[in-house]
């Protein structure tokens, strides 16, 4: 049944593809010819960015009318980007280099609206932006006959068709997996507490209201199978290893490091783990120096802050002081390289900071 269904759909799609070809040539009088192959493709590429740029644009317009304000956007591997007191434009190399992406401060006083109805706009204006933009195209499109309106037009109403029908996958939430995550109990406080720590958290942890972190821990404890759950437990581990309270970060990481799967893992897999690992050293709980190895092994090079965290303590262990050394300083130098993923570094280098001391004082 199944076979039948893919082939179905494939042919499907392939009567689709070739209609829609010799309506393409023949509404808009295209000559087969190499000249216009070339442009063709020129068209897409295009059509393919400036629908990202609409896209992510709606995410920032809607957002913005709700009280949040601007942090950064991504647009392929370009990365316009607010760092304190002033915005950068940057190069950026990442693994969503055709891809794009919005982010914004929260109102956490929520002076127009609570932070729900904040995070709904945003999420929802980057999908309509995409379809008004789409539709508006493409009436254009039939009206001047423009090729390259057309292809656009496709492109963008594809975005925001997928954008909202399209469920969570192993590295990524898309905006109507997003929205739906809202409306359930436990995974709003998750989601919104995801938000605030990457939105609004950026040089120091008491940046996070105690209030939302505790919500966001109960929310995780109750719904740890959910995506969003790894990456926030891992920065509530984090908020809590800075307060001092690593015991707690342990109790927490652990929960989480027991359900780590072995393959396909995401990168928040990776983030937890090696946090897990910092947060027994911490601790002074490194005593099963096998299970270490074991986690530690699980850490792939692919997130080169969390594979050298994981080696650190993984020296530590084995009583190793100068690979530990080396590991922790090639942990610090790497805060600094991920802007996309890190900011400007200064939570993670602040963390690694208080490990070094700790580091030297137990050996002191």
């Amino acid at each position: 049944m199944k076979k039948t269904s893919m082939i179905l759909m494939s042919s499907m799609c392939g009567a689709a593809g070739g209609f829609g070809t010799y309506f393409l040539f023949d509404y808009f009088h295209l000559e087969m010819s190499w000249s216009t192959l070339l442009w063709m493709v020129f068209y897409v590429l295009a059509g393919h960015y400036l629908t990202v740029l609409f896209h992510e644009a709606g995410h920032l317009a809607g957002g913005a009318a709700a009280g949040m304000n601007f942090h950064s956007m991504l647009v392929g591997p370009v990365l316009l980007i607010k760092e304190r007191d002033k915005t950068a434009l940057k190069w950026e190399k990442h693994g969503l280099s055709i891809g794009g992406k919005a982010t914004m401060y929260a109102d956490i006083q929520e002076k127009k609206v609570s932070i729900e109805k904040q995070l709904y706009w945003h999420i929802l204006s980057g999908p309509l932006a995409s379809l008004l933009a789409g539709t508006a195209a493409l009436a254009l499109s039939f009206a001047t006959t423009q090729v390259w309106l057309f292809i656009f037009s496709m492109l963008s109403l594809l975005a925001g068709i997928t954008n909202l029908v399209i469920g969570e996958t192993q590295d990524a939430i898309p905006d109507g997996a997003a929205l739906k995550n809202l409306k359930n109990p436990q995974l709003k406080e998750i989601f919104i507490a995801a938000y605030v720590i990457f939105g609004n958290v950026k040089n120091n942890w008491n940046e996070l209201p105690s209030a939302i972190a505790e919500k966001a821990r109960r929310a995780v404890l109750e719904k740890p199978d959910n995506l969003m759950s790894v990456s926030v437990a891992s920065s509530i581990g984090q908020y809590d290893m800075s307060r001092g309270a690593q015991e707690e970060a342990v109790t927490l990481l652990g929960f989480f490091t027991e359900r780590s799967p072995a393959v396909k893992r995401g990168y928040s897999w990776d983030q937890l783990d090696a946090n897990y690992l910092l947060a027994c050293y911490m601790a002074g709980a490194i005593t099963d120096k096998e299970d270490i190895h074991r986690i530690a092994d699980r850490v792939k090079k692919r997130d080169m802050l969390s594979y050298e965290k994981a080696q650190f303590v993984l020296a530590a262990a084995k009583g190793d002081e100068k690979q530990a050394d080396e590991a922790l300083r090639r942990a610090i130098d790497c805060t600094s390289k991920f802007s996309l993923i890190y900011g400007d570094g200064e939570l993670e280098r602040t963390l690694l900071q208080m490990v070094d001391r700790l580091k030297v004082s137990s050996i002191a």
